[in-house]
């Protein structure tokens, strides 16, 4: 039962190799059905049945404190240690910090300035007359 409407539409559907017998028309309605369901399946949903859909998804709110992943704790601060020397008349003179030496310097007036890394001063007295850094077996 082939007939020429049956197969313009085979020419039209770009059949590769429409047969020209009965089975030209369960071809076409194949490859019809094929056609809408891939359109359907493509379609986005309307919102309201989105949200329903996002909804029925949704994970169930946790109810029991034993359900929630443990919390994450921040980790112990490194453990820190500081020694401050004096001199004879109780001045900050040096300062050891986790095993570096920083230096104290002094203004004129003896008034602490700042205080500065071993390696890059050396001990300065108060006359002005410098002290060469100690010997420090490596």
């Amino acid at each position: 039962m082939s007939s020429a409407k049956l197969e313009s539409i085979a020419r039209r559907l770009r059949l590769p190799d429409a047969p020209l017998s009965d089975d030209l028309t369960a071809a076409i309605e194949r490859l019809v059905n094929d056609r809408v369901d891939a359109a359907l399946e493509e379609r986005k949903r309307p919102p309201h049945v989105q949200r329903l859909m996002d909804d029925f998804n949704r994970p169930k709110p946790v109810t029991d404190y034993r359900d929630l992943p443990p919390v994450q704790t921040t980790p112990a601060p490194k453990v820190m240690e500081a020694t401050i020397e004096r001199d004879g008349a109780g001045l900050a003179r040096a300062m050891v910090v986790n095993g570096q030496r920083f230096i104290a310097q002094r203004d004129g007036a003896g008034q602490l300035v700042r205080i500065v890394s071993e390696d890059l001063v050396s001990e300065v007295t108060y006359n002005g007359l410098p002290v060469p850094p100690p010997n420090r077996k490596a």
